[in-house]
């Protein structure tokens, strides 16, 4: 006979194992939802990097071929 540890008032009865079985979900969900967090700043971060990139690049095309000048053939060689 199982002896259990929680029983409510609609008649569900939860035993020792059912309890721990319980809390192992929650802290799988807890550890996936802490995961999805992670990457999802990680990706922000990688954007941002990826943005400061392109603007560097930017700069330096910028200083390189003076500006608004149109880039003849001869200097991309």
């Amino acid at each position: 006979m199982k002896e259990y540890v929680v029983e409510f008032t609609n008649g569900l009865k939860l035993t020792k194992v059912d309890i721990i079985i319980f809390g192992l979900i929650a802290v799988v969900c807890l550890l996936i939802l802490l995961v999805l967090v992670k990457i999802a700043q990680l990706r922000k971060i990688y954007a941002e990097q990826e943005k400061n990139l392109e603007l560097i690049a930017r700069r330096i095309e910028f200083s390189t071929f003076g500006g608004n000048k149109k880039i003849k053939d001869e200097d991309l060689k």
